[in-house]
């Protein structure tokens, strides 16, 4: 098998957007280049992408079935072969098998050919050349020639010369109806001889013939057992019965006799024909049979027969009947090549499927099957272009306008096609192909000669091969003689795209073939009589029509003569174009009406001879006829099957026939006076229709003089730009269409536009600044004069050019003797420069007179500048430095640079040195900075740095003066002065000398602020404002969760902004307190009245959830278990309260007294401990806000503390008395005593800790003040109180719990109050909502008190801290009552644990009971355990 050589790449071609309007002019104009390689691609400009407007939901279509290696024609001859060998083994009763030599098939084919081109077998063997035909088949010469020749000397003779012979006999006979009827027996004049030799018992001979030797030896040759020389055959088989038995007549075998011997004896070897019925002895036929033949068996005529029946079929492809949708064929086609390849479509290289195919095409032993939509109708489809009969988009609008759209190329005004009334499908018509990967279209031309184009709309490529029209006789002959057996049959055989030959065997012939690959949105051009073939890479889908130029119609004559040759029908009639084109001439294009007249003239001249040969042989009679009228097979000759038009001859003796003047002497042979001839038009009238055709193209013509002479004229003759203009428009005023000239004249006249519009620009444009054009020199200004004198047309405008030579060189002169002086003459260098931007041309000369003058310029400023005396600024030294790089070099320039170079530098390091004063840590001293001041003053330059230096001294100034001021004013100056005073000094680069000790007494006081705020606020509390808790509330009414968004600056409105005196500060802040104080009591009187309209409802409702008051934080109606603030009187729900604690903390229902969040607004520390504080204000010779407040606090404490003690003697007075009256137990003032002072020591404790520990909680905080409640038996006789007293100590409490520190005769009243107490009017609700919630109370203090015993018994009781759960099975009253409070889990999530035995274990802080599980504790662990501390008390959390 050759290897495949890649033919050279067709040319491609990219036009512009210019050259892309009109196809067909474009198309002729690089056909000088494309023509010689029959096939060009054209890629469209980048914005020409028209949209796919094929319906493909709907579109379906059928394909071609294509055995790639039954196309080549070399492959399909030897297909062809072995079938007819492979049938003609097949009909003698055997099957045919392929040898192996060399370990490879045997080409049978190969090897009969070679045989007969070296003289044939018997030659062959006398001669014994079997070695020298083993080489000509290609063996390898290594081997043994010897062996190789006589395998196949063998093989030929056992396998392909009998099927030779058995040709060489019987084909001749069949191709000439020369058929050997079956005979009978009877009908046999001989019959009697041979049947009584029969009878006599002698035995009949063997009849061979003596053509040939080989002949005589197939006795011995044939396949199976083999005869014996002497005559003896082996045991003969036992007779066959036909197998149609039942289906035809079987002869009596009386009545049969071998054709061959004409005898009847040795019935046993006679064999019947299954087509004939014809009697054969098996050992007469050539070759003899020694098997009797199972299956169906010929004799040699049928066999003949049957053989050229198989050479007749002609070859084709099968049409396959299922119908592909574009997504259906699409998949099936992808998965083809990406099984074939094994890797996905798009990734297999062109190159490599290029080779794949072309090898598959010529390989015997691989069958690969592709199918392709090919010859799809778009009249019947649509197509892939847009209609213009169509509802279109605007876009689609424009394409389907286009003169590139394949639906309108055909029907252009400068293609001949247009003149065809009828569609054509295919040529005028498009026709859309479907490709896959291998599918192909086999070696052909157009019809008619035709160009043809082909768009590939999306899709893989295409790859292409094309033969230049000029080889097209070459390329047939090469064909014919590749494959001569296939034209045998098949003369017309290249115009049924059934076959292909390999670019390898074409080349190889000196045949030129070139190839391209076809990509998406690409064209290909075919052109006139151009072979060409190819197939498509992968998936795609093209369309394709013809299109025939003027110059198409000398091709399309000489194709209808081909066609006349070939006997091949025509598409149209040649003759009745060129007639109907001519008779309209007016309407067509020029170049068209050119040709049309040539051609017709060709025809005219044909049709008087053929006429006059026709009268000279004696046809008489002639008719008109109207063959337009009568279709196309109506006018048909029945010799060539051209069609006629102009005359046509018919004859009386054959009606229905008629013929072609050229074919008249078929049909009018020796009845010549009888034909008659069928004319169209008379020769008077088709010279007519010449004439009138030429005088169109005649003036085509004279115009197409007139603009080559003008084109073409010399320069002194040359025309004026308006007689090109003029030309043009007569072009388009008759209707001329000539794209080459009239794209040269306006070429010409753009051209000389281009140079008018240059001159103007020259002469006549004002030259800007800085314009970025071109240099033009006086050599530019010159050649630019050529090329006017060059231009297709004059000019006048070009004189102006030629002065402004003359100008442009008297100026050069002047410019020359300006640069020549030593130093720069400014005034004249700008004359100079005036005069020569006055010329309008940005001439080189000018760029050099700006430099000069840039150069004398500068030189003047550097003489002015050190003349003046006055500072020089360092940045125009930095300028003047910069400039300097810019111009020429000169002496005055060196000189003035080294001065400004060592100002420069001076000038530098001043600034250095101030830039480093001013950062200098610490600051430098003000001396300093005055020193390098006066250092400045010496300098011939202006400093940026002295402004800076002035400005940092000038603030020191002002600073120092403000801190006298508040060191000379009567009252300490306010922190926030200070703080100013300290911000503004710390942005002054010089050291002040106060300001040390300023700042330590800022720092010593905001760390007594830091302490206050560490000793009163609470982390994470809304109240995070040190002034908004020592100060009085602004309002009280305020929920808690309701003053996240509060600042310092409200409350800084009561203590004011500094600038009052220190009393009317305090005033202020007591006016706050009354207002605090009034407020809080109307908010407790109106949560009073709450209650009181509760009450009122109690009596009518039976649930809670029917009171529509909102308590407590949440704003929800009340319920059972509600807690009361002792300060505000508002109520609470117990889980909110505890909600707002951490987890695990129940303290709350363990105490008596509660104060809600709002109330609580600090940690509340001990007065002792304020006034320490307030002690350590002395030492700070400053006022701050938050210090006034925290002496106001504190006196206001102490003031209530005198107070309060006076009211409790008071009350301890009137107790007294009114025990000693009524003689019931007094509280021991003692243990009141005792009990206070332990409070009040836990009380510090706990401010301790406040101050230590950090809040975890960021919700409202809920303080519990720390009381000794009363035993059981005291509270249950409470001693009486007079009205007065109560009332004096409820205002005195009130009081107390307003303030914001720890007073221990707050806990001491609320006790008074509360061993006093009578039950008011709202004891019913109170009643209601808590029930035996005092009870527990009194429990929970009195087991308070148990867990404060001393040491000795924590001990004890540790060793009692486990327990354990009371079965479920004991009866509830043996629990004792005590330990109600420890069965509560304080755990924050209570897994509830029930069992038989629940462990527990209590805090050794907190005194908390928790499960083991919620701890997760085993047993063991808690029994090895000395102390237990809770998870929230390891946290540091409060309890």
């Amino acid at each position: 098998m050759e290897e495949f050589q890649r033919p050279p790449e067709a040319p491609v071609f990219e036009p512009s957007e210019e050259e892309f309007a009109d196809p067909i002019a474009y198309i002729t104009a690089i056909k000088p280049i494309a023509e010689k390689t029959g096939i060009c691609k054209i890629r469209p400009p980048p914005n020409w992408q028209p949209p796919f407007a094929l319906d493909v939901d709907s579109f379906q279509f059928s394909t071609r079935i294509q055995q790639l290696n039954e196309l080549e024609a070399r492959s399909r001859v030897k297909l062809n072969f072995l079938d007819a060998m492979a049938r003609f083994w097949e009909l003698q009763g055997t099957h045919l098998k392929v040898p192996i030599v060399d370990k490879c098939n045997l080409d049978l084919h190969k090897l009969h050919k070679v045989v007969h081109e070296e003289g044939g077998f018997d030659k062959i063997c006398t001669e014994k050349r079997w070695s020298y035909i083993s080489r000509k088949m290609g063996y390898d010469p290594t081997h043994s020639h010897a062996s190789v020749g006589s395998l196949l000397r063998s093989h030929y003779e056992k396998t392909i010369l009998p099927y030779d012979l058995f040709v060489q006999r019987t084909v001749q006979k069949v191709q000439q109806d020369v058929l050997v009827e079956p005979r009978s027996c009877a009908s046999d004049p001989d019959f009697k001889v041979r049947k009584s030799k029969r009878c006599q018992g002698e035995s009949a001979k063997v009849c061979v013939s003596d053509d040939t030797m080989e002949m005589k030896k197939l006795l011995f040759k044939s396949p199976g057992p083999k005869m014996s020389q002497n005559g003896a055959r082996a045991t003969a088989p036992e007779t066959r019965a036909s197998k149609d038995e039942h289906h035809r007549v079987v002869p009596d075998i009386e009545t049969i006799y071998c054709l061959m011997c004409r005898g009847g004896d040795a019935e046993e070897y006679l064999l019947l024909c299954d087509g004939c019925n014809a009697a054969y002895h098996t050992f007469c036929l050539i070759p003899p049979l020694v098997v009797i033949p199972v299956s169906e068996w010929l004799c040699p005529d049928c066999l003949a027969k049957e053989c050229h029946i198989m050479q007749d079929e002609v070859f084709g492809f099968e049409q396959n009947e299922k119908l592909y949708t574009l997504e259906s064929f699409g998949q099936m086609a992808d998965r083809f090549k990406a099984d074939y390849f094994n890797r996905p479509p798009h990734l297999v290289p062109v190159d490599e499927v290029e080779k794949t195919f072309w090898r598959l095409v010529t390989s015997l032993d691989d069958e690969v099957i592709v199918e392709y939509g090919a010859d799809i109708h778009t009249a019947l489809h649509g197509s892939g272009f847009p209609w213009k009969d169509r509802i279109l988009s605007p876009e689609h609008e424009v394409y389907s306008k286009s003169p590139w759209n394949l639906n309108n190329l055909p029907n252009l005004p400068n293609s001949v096609l247009s003149q065809i009334n009828v569609n054509i499908s295919g040529m005028k018509v498009p026709w859309m192909y479907v490709g896959m990967c291998f599918s192909c279209f086999c070696w052909h031309i157009e019809d008619h000669w035709t160009y043809s184009i082909n768009y590939l709309h999306w899709g893989e490529p295409k790859t292409w091969y094309g033969v230049p029209g000029g080889y097209a006789e070459e390329f047939e002959k090469v064909m014919k003689r590749t494959a001569p057996e296939l034209f045998q049959g098949q003369p017309d055989l290249l115009h049924q795209l059934v076959t292909l030959l390999s670019p390898t065997v074409l080349m190889e012939n000196d045949i030129p073939v070139v190839r391209t690959d076809q990509h998406a949105g690409e064209f290909m051009v075919t052109f006139p009589r151009a072979y060409h073939a190819g197939f498509n890479q992968g998936f795609n889908l093209a369309e394709a029509v013809n299109f025939a130029p003027a110059d198409w119609l000398s091709f399309g004559r000489h194709c209808v003569e081909n066609y006349k040759h070939l006997k091949r029908h025509s598409v149209f009639s040649h003759e009745e174009l060129l007639c109907r084109m001519a008779a309209t001439v007016e309407n067509i294009d020029p170049e068209i009406a050119v040709k049309t007249a040539e051609e017709l003239g060709v025809v005219l001249e044909q049709e008087r001879t053929q006429r006059d040969q026709l009268k000279r042989k004696g046809i008489a009679f002639s008719e008109h006829e109207s063959f337009e009228l009568i279709p196309d097979d109506g006018r048909v000759c029945c010799v060539c099957n051209s069609t006629c038009f102009l005359s046509a001859v018919t004859s009386p003796a054959k009606p229905g026939k008629l013929v072609c003047l050229e074919h008249a002497e078929n049909l009018c042979s020796g009845h010549w006076m009888d034909c008659c001839l069928r004319y169209r038009y008379t020769l008077e009238e088709m010279k007519s229709l010449k004439t009138y055709a030429e005088r169109r193209s005649q003036k085509y013509l004279t115009w197409k003089e007139s603009v080559e002479s003008a084109l073409d004229a010399s320069p002194e003759r040359r025309p004026r730009i308006d007689d090109l203009r003029e030309l043009i428009g007569q072009a388009s005023v008759y209707n001329l269409h000539c794209p080459d000239l009239i794209i040269e004249m306006q070429e010409a006249v753009v051209e000389a536009d281009r140079c008018l519009t240059a001159i103007q620009r020259l002469i006549g444009r004002k030259r800007r600044k800085k314009m970025k054009a071109p240099v033009v020199t006086l050599e530019d200004l010159k050649e630019f004069v050529v090329q006017l004198e060059n231009l297709a047309c004059e000019i006048p405008e070009g004189q102006a050019v030629k002065d402004l030579i003359a100008d442009v060189e008297d100026f050069k002169s002047q410019v020359d003797s300006a640069l020549s002086q030593e130093a720069p003459n400014v005034e004249l260098l700008q004359c100079l420069l005036a005069d020569g931007n006055a010329l309008n041309l940005p001439l080189a000369e000018l760029d050099l007179l700006e430099t000069e003058l840039k150069l004398g310029q500068w030189l003047n400023d550097i003489n002015v500048m050190f003349d003046s005396g006055e500072p020089i600024g360092v940045d125009t030294v930095e300028a003047l430095l910069r400039e300097a790089t810019t111009i020429s070099s000169h002496p005055g320039v060196s000189k003035a640079v080294v001065k400004l170079r060592e100002i420069l530098e001076l000038s530098r390091g001043w600034e250095s040195k101030a830039h480093a004063a001013l950062q200098m840590k610490p600051y430098a001293d003000a001396s300093h900075f005055e020193a390098l001041l006066q250092e400045a003053a010496q300098l011939p330059t202006q400093l940026p740095a002295v402004s800076l230096l002035k400005g940092a001294l000038a603030k020191a100034d002002r600073w120092v003066q403000e801190a006298t001021r508040l060191q000379e004013l009567k009252r300490h100056p306010w922190l926030l002065e200070l703080e100013g005073l300290m911000t503004r000094g710390r942005s002054i680069p010089v050291l002040l000398k106060d300001m040390a000790h300023i700042e330590s007494n800022l720092n010593a006081a905001k760390s007594w602020r830091d302490r206050v705020s560490k000793l009163f606020l609470k982390k994470n509390s809304v109240w995070n404002c040190l002034l908004e808790v020592l100060l009085p509330r602004v309002s009280v009414e305020l929920d808690v969760r309701s003053r996240k968004q509060r600042d310092q600056i409200q409350w800084e409105r009561i203590v004011g902004d500094g600038s009052r005196d220190v009393k009317e500060e305090i005033a202020q802040v007591v006016d706050a307190e009354a207002t605090e104080w009034e407020e809080m009591k109307q908010f407790r009187e109106r949560n009073h009245a709450r209650r009181r309209s509760c009450d009122l409802t109690l009596t009518t409702v039976s649930h809670f959830d029917d009171l529509r008051q909102p308590f407590c934080v949440c704003k929800r109606n009340a319920s059972p278990n509600m807690m009361e603030c002792q300060l505000c009187k508002d109520w609470f729900h117990k889980k909110c309260v505890l909600a707002s604690h951490s987890r695990g903390q129940s303290k709350l229902v363990d105490q008596a007294k509660f104060l809600c969040g709002g109330c609580v607004r600090s940690r509340r520390p001990k007065l002792d401990v304020v006034d320490v504080l307030v002690l350590n204000l002395e030492k700070f010779p400053l006022l701050m806000p938050e210090a006034i407040a925290l002496q106001r606090l504190a006196s206001r404490a102490t003031e209530w503390q005198q107070r309060a003690r006076q009211a409790l003697a008071l009350a301890k007075e009137s107790l007294i008395r009114l025990a000693k009256e009524s003689e019931q137990p007094v509280i021991d003032s003692g243990q009141k005593d005792s009990s206070c002072e332990k409070a009040e020591t836990e009380g510090c404790d706990q401010t301790r800790m406040d101050e230590t520990e950090t809040d975890r909680t960021g919700e409202s905080e809920v303080d519990v003040e720390t009381v000794s409640p009363l035993s059981t038996d005291e509270m249950a006789q409470p001693a009486k109180l007079r009205d007065d007293l109560r009332a004096e100590l409820e205002e005195l409490m009130f009081e107390g719990d307003l303030l914001e520190v720890t007073l221990a005769e707050t806990q001491q009243i609320w006790e008074l109050l509360q061993s006093g107490h009578v039950k008011d009017k709202d004891s019913a609700f109170q009643s209601l909502l808590i029930g035996d919630e005092r009870a527990d109370l009194l429990v929970a203090a009195e087991n308070s008190r148990k867990r404060r015993r001393s040491d000795s018994d924590t001990k004890k009781r540790r060793k009692r801290r486990l327990k354990k759960e009371p079965s479920p099975d004991l009866d509830n009253e043996d629990v004792d009552d005590d330990d109600d409070d420890d069965d509560h889990c304080a755990a924050f999530e209570c897994l509830m644990p029930a069992s038989e035995e629940v462990q527990w274990i209590q805090c050794d802080r907190c005194h908390q009971w928790y499960h083991f599980a919620c701890v997760e504790l085993t047993k063991e662990e808690a029994q090895a355990l000395d102390t237990y501390v809770c998870s929230n008390c390891s946290c540091n959390i409060p309890v």
